[in-house]
């Protein structure tokens, strides 16, 4: 029984053991709730905290921007200003030089002014003796006029004698010329009636007295020989005397128009396997060429867009490259566009950027110049956009023309027209990653 009590008296310490425990317990869990709460109060603190700073930081970095493009602003104006005083500065001195050469300007004058006196009155005793030998000078002019008024009339009469002459000379000369043609006349007649005799009749008029002359039959058989052979002349025609000549030369020049033509054969022929050769040259090039840009264009296009995205760029005509239409297809993911045209203009603008890219791939420049192309675009595209010049940046420089904020945000340098005065306009450059 006692050990049973001392038992029961250790149970009893323990639960009041255990009973301060579980207060004391109680207490350092009503402790650490409470540094819970104010944990979480002093983290929401803390977040509102860190949110003010946030914002405080934006607009820090906000009036930070303005003040850089107000330094930026005021730069150029003290640059303005300096030009400004350099260019007074130059001015005062050469207004001062400009000064010290008109001294100089004046003082020569002056000298000028004093020998210009001198030398007036010098002229002016030249011109006393130049007057009165212009009076003399006029006495042997009115004396030369008479003498030479005299030979005018005399050389008129000397001419109209000369014209009388000349029209009786001509007279007679019309008169010679018109003896020597009626002479030409006869003289051809005569040349005339000598060869028709010769042709017609076979006979020299020279020689007809010493031939023998025909009389009764044998001159009626003559004259129907005769009246049978002008008939069959005159169905004959007039001949040509200078046919065969003709002849030949119209057959010398069948050989020479045949020659060029076999020439000019030749020639066609090289040309036209000439002008095959370069179309399939061209032909082969281009196709090499356009099959490059369409797989260029399908790699930048999913670039800009997403891996699931297709497009194309395909010809009309398989057998004609040179002369087919070139069709453009683009089908961004979930559309099924039949046309380039029913695409948003932001797409189209992609796709247009997509497709210079993909060609200029092929020949990359030193120099790429883009002028509004990402004005169509939302700020997502223009990230896009922005991320793909950055890709290319590495071997080209691109110069892009722009009013959107966000394309400019990310330049490494802008260039802009202000006008601090008015009527004047001047070139900014900003370099904004120097004034970072």
């Amino acid at each position: 029984i006692d050990e049973s009590q001392r038992q029961i008296t250790e149970l009893e310490e323990k639960e009041i053991q255990i009973q301060k425990d579980q207060k004391s317990t109680k207490s350092q869990i009503q402790w650490h709730y409470e540094r819970w709460k104010s944990a979480e109060a002093e983290q929401k603190t803390l977040e509102n905290q860190y949110q003010n700073e946030q914002s405080k930081e934006h607009k820090i970095d906000r009036e930070l921007q303005a003040v850089r493009m107000k330094l930026a602003q005021s730069e150029i104006q003290i640059q303005a200003i300096q030009k400004e005083i350099a260019q007074t500065s130059q001015n005062q001195e050469n207004q001062k030089q400009a000064i010290q050469q008109n001294e100089g300007r004046i003082k020569d004058i002056q000298k000028a002014q004093e020998e210009a006196a001198a030398q007036i009155q010098i002229q002016n005793q030249s011109l006393v003796a130049l007057h009165r030998e212009s009076e003399a000078l006029n006495k042997e002019k009115a004396n030369s006029e008479n003498q030479f008024f005299e030979k005018k009339r005399h050389i008129q009469e000397t001419t109209q004698k000369l014209k009388n002459i000349q029209r009786a000379k001509e007279k007679r000369y019309s008169t010679l010329r018109e003896y020597e043609g009626r002479i030409a006349e006869i003289k051809l007649a005569t040349h005339s009636i000598e060869e028709r005799s010769r042709i017609e009749f076979n006979t020299d008029i020279d020689s007809l007295e010493t031939n023998v002359l025909y009389e009764g039959e044998e001159l009626i058989a003559l004259e129907k020989k005769s009246e049978r052979l002008q008939r069959k002349i005159q169905q004959i025609g007039a001949v040509n005397h200078t046919a065969i000549e003709a002849y030949q030369e119209a057959q010398n020049r069948l050989a020479f128009i045949n020659a060029q033509r076999t020439d000019l054969e030749n020639a066609k022929n090289s040309l036209l396997e000439t002008i095959q050769r370069v179309e399939t040259d061209a032909n082969k090039k281009f196709l090499e060429t356009f099959h490059k840009i369409n797989a260029n264009f399908k790699e930048v296009f999913r670039t800009l867009f997403s891996a699931q995205d297709s497009c194309e760029v395909v010809l009309s005509k398989d057998g004609q490259p040179m002369d087919s239409d070139i069709q453009i297809i683009a089908k961004p993911k979930g559309k099924k566009p039949t046309s380039v045209q029913q695409l948003s203009g932001g797409e189209k603008t992609l796709t247009a950027i997509a497709l210079l890219f993909a060609i200029y791939l092929l020949k990359p420049a030193p120099f790429c110049i883009f002028d509004e192309v990402d004005a169509p675009l939302d700020d997502e595209n223009i990230e896009k956009f922005i991320n793909i010049i950055r890709s290319y940046s590495k071997n080209s420089q691109f110069i892009i023309v722009t009013h959107n904020k966000r394309t400019m945000s990310h330049a490494d340098v802008i260039y802009g027209v202000t006008m601090m005065q008015k009527g004047v306009s001047v070139v900014v450059g900003v370099d904004l990653d120097t004034k970072a």
